[in-house]
């Protein structure tokens, strides 16, 4: 028997909890992540899979649960360690040379990064680790000698052909999953003896907080100077303040406010008490969440403020400059239908506490009784931001929302609707923000088709970038790699997008734009648009005949690995030049800049400047668009917490130009531009007579929708890969029967959805057009026994004729 598992709460997969004897430190890596790579025959090996960030409280954590399961002997280091804090590299040094002698705080000797030390680990503990557990470094570190001292300490240590079998994997540049595979195939027939470890609560208390339940009951409101409330779409404050004088700061966001008062404050001089401080944030969170969501709740304060009178308006501050607390951090979350305050000391980690209720007056007036806050420049705004986070989770908690600290939206799970989500604007980062905000907080979620993948948030997004050139001048160091420049790292995605040759890959976009289909599309779509500015072109990437194709090989059904970014359109207007991408498929959080990027910088920017034209706007078109929960949350919220400039929506011409344009046959019809809208599919039984159908049905002597229909009775359902379409690249010819270029249908929330994308609609087209999708889905329905959901139309442009 070993002492409970985990003993410290810790962020654990646990494939065989009670019989495993190898760990693995997933380090920046998701746990999840690690697991679906991992055979199922070797994960009865396995008792867990853990993340490591930092040094302090994350690696403790892991000696103290590694000591506590009484069968784990082995813990493989793996993934990509965090930069700053080099937790693994820590972890190395502190078993090979223990702590400084005569400095407190448990510093590591020789340690490396952000606070190598292990202020909660003593000598003894790590003296048992060292013994009872063998660490194997399978990572790389910008340091490499010191994994080459810590094998050079380890060998005789473990068995002779477990340490060959490392120490052979570190002659690559690069660890894989199928690295860790080969080793643990051979740690697998390898148990250990080990010592029988029970480790005293006293040994690690400050690493569990205490936990303190505070009563259901309301607390007592408490009378204050201040009054907040909503004025149309924004958060109104009003204070009083000590000479009588009344002031009012106005915004649209709680933080933003909380800063411009709390540097006036401490500008003059003037003082709240802090349990007001923690209050004045909870009533900026309260409207906030009437504005943003709609859901009203009742103030928690009582106002002596009636906002009348002589009232002096505070400007917000644009420029918001932070320092954050040196001595104290909170996190805030939800577990076990309770709101969770937890307060923690960064130095230490003595002295920290957990506070749960489900009311929000206790807990805030109990973080007041408690003032766990250093006293700095910024206290007063660091008050207000804690009641601001504690005020959210609390309206989450009782209205059935999901909350994220630090992120300043509630959202509801969606597993009902596959949802279109338009997004507009001039500014990369800001759109992508607004893109990635509303898939997360509102896309469909559900298991990705590749289930190793775990569960993804999914949608369809059409996204609009005004005045690109300007919009995409310049790659936000959030994305950029470490060490590169923006300007290697746009000229690396160009070279990528421009190679004709195909490579060692199945496909790469350059090939597939400049040379697959026996042409150079890119300077076929120049001179075509050069002698036809009047007409649209079609660059195509997706093979309807070979791609999405299966096959049996060695007795096992083998599937294509298919182009995501499948088409490009181009068009002028005005004497403007635009561009419409689509991708089946879209990574939202980790390809999507690379792919905006690299198709703006090798295509748009190219053609653009061969027909010496200005490029007006670009519009993608991403029909399944998805951020893997497993791999990209973490990544997802740090972006969204980026700041980024506002956006100046200096191409309003551009909208009245191109639209896009809502398609509502029953009014006015748009006349030009590119139209979109979304519609309830219907049952269709009987044929229709549309151009386009006789080409679908034989496109190269195959019918593409019998195709694509059997490749998801095959693989699934719910995979992306399968696309049809009437146009071929080998042909080059735009006629009535290849204007439907793009056409996609699969199941999503339990329906038949359907993305289609038309040149040249019109109103007269539309009837047709609208049937012929009908039909389509109807066999997919029909095939796959699924009932219908909606269809995302759209038209690339739509045709003014006798202009």
């Amino acid at each position: 028997m070993h002492q409970d598992f985990p003993l410290i709460e810790s962020y654990l997969v646990c494939p065989n909890k009670e019989e495993g004897f190898i760990a693995i430190c997933s380090n920046t890596l998701a746990p999840g992540m690690v697991l679906n790579e991992i055979p199922e025959s070797l994960r009865k090996y396995i008792c867990a899979i853990g993340p490591l960030i930092v040094n302090r409280d994350g690696a403790e954590r892991m000696i103290i649960n590694c000591l506590a399961h009484q069968k784990l002997c082995y813990l493989i280091l793996f993934g990509e360690e965090a930069e700053s804090f080099k937790p693994s590299s820590n972890l190395l040094l502190a078993l090979m040379y223990g702590f400084e002698k005569g400095r407190e705080g448990n510093f590591i000797r020789n340690g490396i990064g952000i606070l190598p030390n292990y202020p909660n680990i003593s000598e003894k503990i790590l003296e048992l680790f060292r013994e009872n557990i063998a660490v194997l470094p399978l990572f790389k570190t910008s340091d490499s000698k010191i994994i080459e001292k810590y094998l050079e300490w380890l060998k005789g240590r473990i068995k002779e052909n477990v340490y060959n079998c490392l120490k052979e994997l570190h002659t690559k540049k690069k660890f894989y999953f199928s690295d860790l595979i080969k080793f643990l195939e051979i740690l697998s027939k390898e148990k250990r003896e080990r010592k029988k470890v029970m480790l005293s609560q006293t040994e690690f208390s400050s690493l569990q907080p205490n936990i303190i339940f505070l009563e259901d009951e309301k607390a007592e409101k408490i009378k204050v100077p201040f009054c907040v409330k909503r004025e149309g779409d924004e958060i109104a404050l009003y204070l009083n303040l000590e000479n009588k004088e009344q002031i009012l700061i106005k915004g649209k966001d709680s933080f933003q406010i909380a800063y411009s008062l709390a540097k006036f404050l401490r500008e003059k001089g003037y003082e709240l008490k802090k349990e007001e401080q923690l209050l004045l944030g909870a009533e900026l969170s309260r409207v906030e969440a009437e504005i943003k969501h709609g859901i009203k709740e009742e103030p928690l304060v009582i106002s002596s403020c009636n906002g009348k009178g002589k009232i002096k308006v505070l400007p917000l501050e644009n420029q918001i400059l932070l320092k954050e607390d040196e001595e104290y951090y909170y996190t805030i979350f939800l577990k076990n239908n309770f709101v969770c305050v937890q307060a923690n000391e960064f130095k230490t980690c003595k002295n920290i506490f957990e506070l749960r209720a489900k009311n929000i007056l206790p807990l805030l007036k109990k973080i007041a009784e408690e003032d766990k806050f250093q006293r700095y420049e910024q206290e007063v705004l660091h008050r207000m931001d804690v009641g601001i986070e504690t005020t959210r989770a609390g309206i989450a908690l009782k209205h059935n929302k999901l909350y994220v600290q630090d992120f300043r939206y509630l959202f509801s799970e969606n597993k009902e609707n596959f949802p279109l989500f338009v997004i507009d604007g001039d500014n990369f980062l800001a759109n992508h923000k607004k893109i990635i905000l509303s898939v997360y907080a509102q896309g469909l979620t559900l298991k990705h088709p590749d289930e190793h993948k775990g569960l993804a948030k999914s949608s369809c997004v059409f996204s609009i970038f005004r005045n690109p050139t300007k919009a995409l001048e310049k790659l936000p160091a959030i994305y950029l790699p470490e060490s590169q420049t923006c300007e290697e790292v746009i000229k690396s995605y160009t070279t990528q997008l421009l190679k004709k040759e195909k490579g060692d890959t199945s496909y790469t976009y350059g090939n597939r734009t400049r040379a697959y289909f026996g042409k150079d599309q890119l300077l076929e779509a120049i001179e075509f648009l050069s002698k036809n500015p009047d007409q649209p072109w079609v660059i195509q990437r997706f093979d309807f005949v070979r791609d999405a194709s299966f096959w049996e090989e060695d007795g096992k059904i083998k599937y294509s690995h298919d182009p995501c970014l499948t088409h490009s359109i181009y068009f002028v207007l005005a004497n403007k030049l635009y561009s419409f991408h689509i991708a089946r498929a879209h990574n939202l959080v980790n390809a999507y800049p690379e792919n905006i990027f690299g198709l703006f910088y090798a295509y748009d920017n190219l053609i653009a400047e061969r027909l010496e034209k200005e490029i007006e706007a670009m519009f993608v078109l991403s029909s399944r668009a998805n951020i893997l929960l497993l791999t990209e949350e973490q990544k997802a919220l740090k972006i969204l917490r980026e700041p980024s400039k506002p956006e100046s929506f200096c191409r309003e011409k551009s909208r009245e130009i191109v639209g896009p344009f809502q398609i509502n046959p029953e009014n006015k019809f748009p006349s030009r531009g590119v139209g979109y809208c979304t519609i309830p599919l219907k049952i269709k039984n009987e044929r229709p007579n549309h151009p386009c159908l006789d080409k679908l049905e034989n496109y190269e002597g195959i019918n593409l929708i019998e195709k694509a229909i059997n490749y998801l009775e095959k693989k699934g359902k719910a995979h992306n890969n399968p696309i049809i379409g009437c146009y071929n690249p080998k042909e080059g010819r735009l006629s009535e029967k290849t204007r439907l270029v793009f056409f996609q249908a699969n199941e999503r929330a339990g329906k038949i959805q359907a993305t289609a994308v038309f040149i040249n609609g019109s109103k007269e087209k539309f009837g047709p057009d609208l049937e012929l999708c009908n039909y389509l889905a109807s066999l997919y329905a029909k095939r796959l026994n699924l009932p219908l959901g909606n269809l995302f139309l759209f038209y690339v442009p739509i045709k003014e004729y006798g202009s």
